[in-house]
């Protein structure tokens, strides 16, 4: 519960704060998030995996505490804070409070202005809501169900099959997070993600009832593509509010486009829910 509400308060709040660096920054924001989910799963499925490490899920989660002392220290010695930020003259207006505030180049704006900001992202914020309610039963809805013996399964154990299905899923998010960097597309392509997505989840819950796939190495497939999809749809849709909404309102959007996809995963858990019940 807690790694929950710090991963949700850390991903709004590092998002927002994306909006006082350059254009490029959410989608290096969201690649970055895609190189954590392969490391980190690719660590996990590592040290638990029998025929590697072989650790207890409990040791290996516990040696990968490492991670979050890391975070802190790169944020709180390494990065370079811009010098535009809203911030609180808590001992009163010193000169140098002054200053400051001087030059910060962004104006309050009242919480009327921003829910009615809201509005025109809707068209973005949707599909990204599909998309990840589609993206999260299957993962964590269907692919729990979706085992294969050793001589179709590339030998791996039963108990290790789902690990590495979240690997390559998080190895499909990593490219399209990535690639943004260097490929752009038409945001009329966010509109076509939610039914791939969701045509993905569907082949996925009648492999999971009849499993009539022959080896593992096509639900590998469909789920890297269900990564790449929603990669692509993050991604562009943060970097398309980034580069496009006013500088008042884009930290406070930023925020409301990480909660999107958050929206998404947490319908489907009650999704997930009331299919397998």
């Amino acid at each position: 519960m807690t790694a929950s509400i710090s991963n949700g308060i850390g991903g709004t709040t590092i998002l927002s704060y994306s909006s006082h660096f350059p254009d490029s920054t959410p989608v290096a924001v969201s690649s970055g998030m895609g190189a954590a989910g392969i490391v980190g799963s690719f660590l996990y499925a590592s040290l638990t995996e029998p025929h590697l490490a072989n650790l207890s899920p409990k040791t290996a989660i516990l040696l990968m505490l490492v991670f979050p002392f890391t975070l802190a220290t790169f944020y709180w010695l390494v990065l370079d804070h811009p010098s535009n930020l809203m911030k609180k003259c808590l001992k009163g207006p010193t000169e140098d409070c002054q200053e400051y505030t001087a030059r910060q180049a962004i104006k309050s704006t009242s919480l009327i202005e921003k829910i009615g900001a809201i509005k025109p992202s809707l068209r973005f914020l949707l599909p990204m809501i599909v998309v990840y309610m589609a993206e999260y039963t299957t993962n964590q809805g269907f692919i729990q169900f979706i085992v294969f013996d050793c001589a179709n399964g590339f030998g791996l154990a039963k108990i290790s099959q789902y690990r590495w299905f979240q690997f390559i899923y998080r190895v499909g998010t990593f490219v399209t997070k990535t690639s943004l960097l260097f490929i752009d597309f038409s945001t009329n392509w966010l509109y076509l993600f939610p039914l791939l997505q969701l045509s993905n989840g569907v082949l996925f819950y009648f492999e999971a009832l009849f499993a009539f796939l022959p080896h593992i190495s096509l639900p590998f497939l469909m789920v890297f593509i269900s990564g790449l999809v929603g990669g692509a749809c993050l991604s562009k849709t943060y970097n398309h509010i980034h580069k496009t909404t006013p500088a008042d309102f884009k930290p406070f959007l930023l925020g409301v486009a990480s909660t999107s996809d958050t929206f998404g995963i947490f319908l489907a858990a009650f999704l997930s829910i009331w299919v397998w019940c």
